[in-house]
């Protein structure tokens, strides 16, 4: 496939058309199943035209409005309309360079709607894939960095008597972030943590080299502590806010049925079965880079930057990576080995111990969530949101808006009266990418706060969220949002009936139902929990996703599975504690993830769709705590509004 059409390509599947829409699908090509599929023309002919072939030789007669491009490998002609085009100018211009293009009745369809397993299942489940920890280069060094514990801090002066000791070890070398660009080398793009690297013949050299090291640190003034973090973030509740979004008159005294709450969130860390790691070999002004980085471009930046060399002159080899979850889009793993293949002028693989993964970790936000709603005759009417939170954005110094609740979220645009405002807390804790971001947490408050609103009106959990959701096909949130209610209503209803929402269970045992739209999924799911003695048992999971046209089925209940798997291990066992500015859990058996005991029975329901295919790399995460939660007090009458869930 050639370059321009493998743009268009790459453009339709990450739904990033906006500068400028590509308006045209090969014949032949795998995309051109999916066009077929995509009946939306109402929301997307003043951008793209799918399935259309360009006639770049009749395109010169006064179309003034469209830039062509031709691919000559493949014979095709693109059409990209620049946004801003008159759509009438674009129609009236159609006759004399576009041809029509006949595409596939879904009948002929070979590979959309078909379940292909995972083309690396066999070498992956025999060990015989090759991940990133696996890369060995000629005459490479391995090192481990000893980092300063608090992530702010600097090494002031080593002893490496003992580590001198381990055999293997050959050198040290003191890294200091401040004499690289300091903690946030650029937007968006945390630095590495200062510390001491420990240069080996082997990884086990290196590692045991780093155990032995001693190390004085100078440690920063500031020092957070997650609990007080949490005081600061409640306490902000009665500081002046930035409103976020305000429609109609969002107080309210007399209400048939009201509720005031607040809901907690912790930081969460991201836990990759493989750590960090990151191989690098520097040659004078260029440098190659072998990394499992999930953002190429940021690694290739943040190597020049530390380097002082021509982005231009680094190559960046991703590969294979044992899991990522947002952890790897940063470059903090990369500027430390590039520095040190320099430094040695040798090829250095860094690998960071499970310790430093856990400890040196960008995490989800904590957040401190106060809902204050109200509800007449089954519907709601007024709702308040208050968000405080230490936010991702100003740590890592990016611009825009910090808020971590958005003017589009949910409920917005369904209550008439509505208000969603935010604090920023300032505090030195790393934040970043999560599975799931800010919508992990704001589902759960969302979901559990119309659950507790549906209690209080006496009314099923279901009809409730139906009446929220209502009987129209579309609900205008923004200006430039339209919100497809009648696929949420259709994933809540079947998530309802598929988990047989309304049987008879045994004492202690109950349902709880959550929804959500994240990343063009709707997802609703239904959680089945049995409370015995004060302990929690997770019996069943019924999820119900929208996520347009489905290619890959298999793939897509696997997204689901996993994501499910990950939002159930935040539920019950995240939480990321701080203590003087260090974090405290350090491993597997302080930071606990799922195990095969925990695993309830996941059933999973992909909800015909012929709308454009999006991911699902998200979007069953959010709902799964507020589904538990929301079981939890079906089964017990106890509401939890802390995670993770403590009974």
């Amino acid at each position: 496939m050639g370059k321009l059409a493998e743009q268009a390509r790459r453009d339709f599947l990450k739904q990033t058309v906006s500068a400028a829409a590509v308006a045209t699908i090969a014949p032949g090509v795998f995309l051109s199943e999916v066009a077929r599929a995509q009946p939306r023309a109402e929301a997307v002919t003043d951008k793209v035209r799918w399935g259309m072939l360009i006639d770049t030789t009749k395109c010169a007669s006064g179309c003034t409005d469209c830039v062509s491009a031709c691919d000559k490998e493949n014979g095709l002609d693109l059409l990209v309309k620049p946004e801003g085009a008159k759509q009438e100018q674009w129609a009236q211009q159609r006759p004399h360079w576009i041809r029509q293009v006949t595409l596939k009745d879904d009948k002929d369809f070979k590979l959309i709607g078909t379940s292909i397993p995972d083309v690396d299942m066999d070498p992956i489940t025999s060990g015989q894939q090759q991940f990133s920890l696996d890369l060995k280069l000629p005459d490479m060094l391995y090192a481990v960095v000893k980092r300063c514990p608090h992530g702010d801090g600097q090494p002031l002066s080593f002893d490496a008597t003992n580590a001198k000791t381990v055999p293997g070890v050959v050198d040290f070398y003191v890294l200091r972030n401040v004499d690289h660009g300091g903690r946030i080398i650029l937007p968006n793009c945390p630095n590495f943590v200062s510390g001491v690297a420990v240069l080996a013949t082997s990884t086990w050299a290196a590692l045991e080299g780093a155990r032995k090291l001693d190390v004085e640190w100078q440690m920063p003034d500031a020092r957070d502590d997650s609990d007080d973090l949490m005081r600061r973030f409640e306490e902000a509740f009665e500081e002046k806010a930035a409103i976020v979004r305000s429609d109609g008159d969002p107080e309210f005294t007399d209400a048939e049925h009201s509720i005031d709450v607040t809901y907690r969130l912790p930081f969460l860390a991201h836990v990759p079965m493989e750590p960090m790691n990151c191989t690098a070999r520097v040659d004078g002004d260029r440098a190659e880079v072998w990394a499992p980085t999930q953002n190429p471009p940021m690694a290739a930046e943040a190597t020049a930057k530390v380097l002082g060399i021509p982005q231009d002159n680094v190559t960046i080899h991703v590969l294979r990576s044992g899991g990522a979850f947002g952890r790897r889009y940063y470059a903090d793993f990369i500027t430390d080995t590039v520095l040190l293949s320099r430094h040695f002028g040798k090829p250095i693989k860094t690998v960071w111990p499970r310790e430093d993964d856990v400890r040196h970790d960008y995490f989800r936000s904590a957040s401190a969530q106060r809902v204050r709603a109200a509800a007449n005759d089954g519907r709601i009417t007024h709702w308040q949101q208050n968000v405080a939170s230490h936010p991702r954005s100003i740590y890592l110094e990016r611009d825009g808006d910090p808020a971590e609740i958005g003017n589009y979220e949910f409920p917005a645009g369904f209550v008439p009266n509505l208000l969603l405002d935010y604090v920023a807390v300032p505090a030195r804790v790393p934040l970043g990418q999560w599975r799931g971001t800010t919508n992990s947490s704001n589902v759960f408050v969302v979901s559990g706060a119309i659950d507790e609103l549906a209690h209080a009106s006496g009314i099923d959990p279901v009809a409730f969220w139906l009446n929220l959701v209502g009987d129209e096909q579309f609900v205008q949130v923004r200006e430039d949002f339209r919100f497809d209610a009648s696929r949420l209503r259709h994933v809540i209803e079947v998530a309802a009936e598929r988990s047989g929402w309304g049987a008879p269970l045994p004492e202690g045992s109950g349902r709880g139902i959550s929804a959500s739209y994240n990343q063009g999924a709707w997802v609703a799911e239904v959680a089945e929990v049995t409370v015995r003695n004060n302990r929690l048992k997770v019996d069943r999971i019924t999820c119900a996703t929208d996520c347009g046209l489905v290619i890959n089925p298999q793939g897509a209940v696997n997204q689901v599975e996993g994501g499910i798997v990950e939002g159930l291990a935040a539920a019950l066992y995240g939480k990321i504690t701080v203590k003087e500015g260090i974090v405290q859990e350090s491993n597997f058996h302080d930071y606990r993830f799922c195990r095969m005991r925990d695993m309830p029975i996941i059933d999973v329901h992909l909800v015909e769709s012929r709308d454009a295919p999006r991911g699902l790399g998200e979007g069953p995460l959010s709902p799964v705590a507020p589904a538990i939660t929301n079981a939890i007090f079906a089964a017990t009458g106890k509401r939890v509004r802390e995670l993770p869930i403590r009974l």
